[in-house]
């Protein structure tokens, strides 16, 4: 007989590792309790995805660029410990083999493959919200968490309140730290776990894409490449060729990446101003032979990759067991998808252990 401790789950944070966790929750639970276990999930913005997202031409919603994450990168020994999630994956059509060249990329093992997402990086984890079948709540900013008995009430900041049996944290480490309720009262019950909350770093870097108008070229015989000691850029990826999507009725797409050191230089300046007045130019002078793009898309990740990650790295964080609230993501492992596989493993390990 199975007794159940928490019935209703949030999940704050649609990025990888809050989608997988949601659908590893439902895969894990035996199935008397699937019925009556559901997840939540909410998203501060109003897109999925977090870094793995994947924006639209307003002129024509086909083309698309992929803003953050580019490609994944797995070695043999990551590849075969989540087999089955690949093999999914894979046989989905979500993922496929990158098979252009990468110039300037790193020296990868032996054996290293890498993968593209044909429809977007987001449609990964559009799969895993799906699969999970959990409520999805978009322009939910949760801004404090209360406990009360066996339960925890949280408000978003535009004053929504809801109850739930269990809460687990996806978000960066800044947006944690800001939270109020219950947390701050922890964290000063554990001051060792709220100084490596603090000692946490993210980099941070402008990103744009532009579109381009149905049968434009973009002549480079790379899909992507590395500009390691370039002042201002460090990335550039042929984003519909990277993922072979290219097709004469729709236009084009580039990705552009500044690099960490220009965008520190820059952080407090208006986005727009600097796409414009300083990155576009550079990528001309990089790229002579590039045409004039029909919309441009400028964004600043504040939050970017993890530059220093929670000390010891231990997947996830339990700030507290009873009701059951933890921390997880590629803050307490690293800015790699099977690291976020690995953290929402352990995640929704430990929901399950809690429920049955």
């Amino acid at each position: 007989m199975f007794m159940r401790a928490m019935e209703n789950i949030l999940i704050v944070g649609a990025g990888l590792t809050g989608a997988v966790t949601a659908a590893l929750i439902k895969k894990h639970l035996p199935g008397s309790c699937q019925l009556t276990v559901r997840s939540t999930v909410w998203e501060k913005t109003d897109a999925i995805g977090g870094r793995m997202t994947t924006i639209q031409n307003p002129l024509d919603p086909r083309c698309t660029v992929d803003l953050g994450a580019q490609y994944i990168s797995t070695e043999p020994k990551n590849f075969n410990a989540n087999n089955s999630i690949y093999e999914e994956l894979l046989n989905n059509g979500l993922l496929k083999p990158l098979n252009g060249q990468i110039e300037g990329d790193r020296i990868w093992p032996e054996g290293t493959q890498h993968f593209v997402s044909p429809h977007g990086i987001y449609s990964v984890i559009e799969y895993y919200l799906k699969k999970a079948e959990a409520r999805l709540e978009m322009k939910h900013h949760l801004k404090e968490i209360h406990q009360e008995n066996s339960h925890y009430v949280v408000k978003t900041s535009d004053g929504t309140i809801k109850a739930f049996d269990g809460v687990i944290l996806t978000m960066p480490v800044p947006d944690i730290l800001q939270l109020e309720g219950i947390i701050p009262k922890i964290l000063d019950q554990r001051p060792d776990v709220r100084e490596r909350l603090k000692a946490v770093q993210y980099s941070s870097r402008f990103a744009m894409g532009l579109y381009y108008k149905p049968g434009t070229i973009i002549d480079v015989p790379w899909v992507a490449k590395y500009f390691h000691s370039d002042p201002v850029i460090v990335f550039i990826a042929a984003d519909s060729k990277k993922r072979e999507q290219e097709d004469k009725d729709i236009g084009p797409s580039l990705l552009v990446h500044a690099s960490v050191q220009f965008t520190l230089k820059h952080i407090h300046e208006d986005v727009d101003q600097v796409c414009t007045e300083h990155i576009l130019p550079r990528v001309h002078e990089l790229l002579p032979q590039l045409p004039k793009s029909t919309f441009i898309t400028n964004h600043l990740w504040q939050v970017s990759q993890v530059y220093k990650g929670y000390e010891g790295k231990p997947g996830m964080l339990i700030l507290q067991d009873k009701p059951l609230l933890m921390c997880g993501g590629d803050t307490f492992t690293d800015s790699q998808f099977n690291r976020c596989l690995e953290s929402a493993e352990l995640l929704s390990r430990m929901v399950v252990k809690n429920i049955v």
